[in-house]
């Protein structure tokens, strides 16, 4: 509430929902952290984690290739986008 377009507060605090699994609360944190810095490609990357947990494999798919175009070098993300498509 202090400083809601602060990237890292919504970032970290999406990260203590999906740990805690509450994927709707992570996934909204995440994107109020994409409102504050759409150029962070790790949170493209958990969103899309999360979009994927929740089977919504379409988006996931679009956010996985989010985070591949922020950050080309994303090893992770090649390897979740290869399961969902191997699916």
């Amino acid at each position: 509430a202090w400083h809601p377009l602060e990237v890292n507060n919504n970032y970290e605090l999406g990260n203590v929902y999906a740990r805690l699994g509450e994927k709707d609360k992570a996934l909204r944190m995440y994107e109020r952290a994409l409102d504050a810095n759409a150029g962070y490609d790790e949170i493209y990357f958990n969103r899309a984690t999360m979009l994927m947990q929740s089977g919504r494999f379409e988006e996931a798919i679009v956010n996985y290739r989010r985070c591949l175009a922020i950050n080309p070098m994303s090893q992770p993300a090649y390897n979740a986008l290869a399961s969902l498509w191997a699916e």
